[in-house]
């Protein structure tokens, strides 16, 4: 049930309603048959497979309109992901239909090809134009189906995945050719179905087409110079940016980073801000091949492209009482509220509960004790070398059906999904739990 959200289901719904609409379900009643069927149920499937694809290319564009109402970015992309799911289902099951009966005829199971019965008064250039597209996606299948496994597959490498997803644009135009035009065959142009079709086939080719031109988040960019690079400790480099325009930016919030020396750009939560003066710190922690590699590649003056800000983690909302719950490096969006805090009063009570490997003052920031001080916040620290008892202190501070609580997470997946399992036995709903996820695959 995980991957079922209103997004999904809507987009379910006005496939159902496309086909509800057109002439498919009057033919099945008028001709009833075995074929008849299979034809309905392979305009029914494809149907639902392209409100699929036409979802995911839609999120993949980043509007900003639909990113605020979804509750952040990261909450598009795990849609994103569910819509790729389900594209696959419904694109296997439509295959499967078009040339599961073709096979039994070639074995000898069945004595003639499962013909769809009559064509339609198509002309001969109508003809054409469906052909073309269902040859099209006959090539176009195994591509989709690839891409899609790819972004499933963890175990593959990001560089593979980030390279290969940036032909599922491409991909869908040539599917949504092929939505366009078999139209002609089953007459739904004069029926409201072809009006819904088209509209999803123009919208989706207008996203498509951002992607293609790589005008994804392009209001949203801009340049900054590396001013400052500093270690903090074995583990974490502290980043100093120097913007060259104003940011709209709000504490807790993150935005994408790309390097001279790498195409791709990866999310960073920003840790200090300063708009006056264009100045943006970010720590970077060492966790895998990108972030090691940055050690050495970067060097002040490089140029860097800033994308953003995304997320919803901004702290804002009518709780009276606030917990902050941090993993690691999952303490950086967390800062800059802290130094806010300092500055601004506040009259909720507010607590950070902080897991990490090893003492207090080994951690980033090694001040972070003085600063939750200074913002009048508790600070409670786990050492999870010692004892990881940060659930048990949880659940201990949480009151069972407690109103006017709200909980404000960054860290792991496995932590994250704990904590959402202390709400559902403390029966606490779980709008009241904050998060953004920088697993954008």
């Amino acid at each position: 049930m995980k991957y079922f959200n209103r997004w999904v289901i809507s987009f379910l719904v006005i496939g159902l309603v496309i086909y509800g609409c057109s002439p498919g379900l009057v033919n099945l009643v008028n001709d009833y048959s075995l074929y008849s069927l299979r034809k309905q149920l392979i305009y029914l499937s494809g149907t639902l497979a392209f409100c699929m694809m036409t979802l995911a290319v839609i999120l993949a564009a980043r509007f900003s309109f639909v990113n605020k109402l979804l509750k952040g970015l990261d909450k598009a992309y795990l849609v994103h992901k569910s819509a790729g799911i389900f594209c696959l289902f419904f694109i296997i099951i439509h295959w499967l239909l078009k040339k599961a009966p073709h096979w039994l005829k070639d074995f000898y199971v069945i004595a003639h090809p499962a013909n769809s019965g009559r064509r339609g008064s198509s002309s001969a250039f109508e003809v054409y134009l469906i052909n073309l597209g269902n040859t099209m996606v006959d090539y176009i299948f195994y591509v989709v189906v690839a891409l899609i496994v790819i972004a499933l597959v963890y175990k593959l490498s990001y560089k593979l995945f980030r390279l290969t997803h940036k032909l599922f644009p491409l991909a869908y135009l040539f599917v949504a050719y092929h939505a366009a035009t078999i139209q002609l065959r089953g007459e739904w142009f004069k029926t409201p179905s072809g009006f819904l079709l088209t509209l999803l086939v123009l919208v989706g080719s207008v996203c498509a087409c951002i992607a293609l031109l790589q005008l994804i988040g392009h209001r949203r960019k801009t340049t900054a110079t590396i001013e400052e690079i500093s270690l903090q400790n074995d583990c974490v480099m502290v980043l100093k940016l120097m913007l060259s325009k104003p940011v709209n930016y709000q504490a807790g919030q993150f935005v994408f980073l790309t390097f001279e020396h790498s195409s791709e750009p990866h999310p960073f939560s920003i840790i200090s801000f300063d708009n006056n003066q264009g100045i943006m710190y970010f720590a970077i922690k060492s966790l895998g091949d990108f972030t090691q590699d940055i050690r050495t590649a970067l060097v002040a003056g490089q140029t860097v492209t800033v994308e953003g800000p995304y997320g919803e983690l901004t702290f804002n909302d009518d709780a009276t009482r606030h917990l902050y719950i941090a993993g690691g490096i999952g303490i950086t969006p967390f800062i800059t509220q802290l130094s806010q805090l300092a500055h601004d009063e506040s009259d909720r009570h507010i607590a950070l509960w902080y897991c990490a490997k090893g003492e207090l003052s080994q951690q980033f920031p090694h001040n972070l004790a003085t600063i939750c001080q200074q913002a009048q916040v508790d600070l409670h620290y786990i050492n999870s070398l010692v004892k990881n008892d940060l659930l048990e202190q949880l659940e201990q501070c949480i009151a069972q059906n407690e109103k006017g609580v709200s909980i404000w997470f960054c860290g792991p997946e496995s932590l994250l999904d704990a904590i959402k399992g202390l709400l559902k036995r403390k029966n606490i709903s779980a709008t009241c739990l904050h998060c953004d996820h920088f697993n954008m695959r």
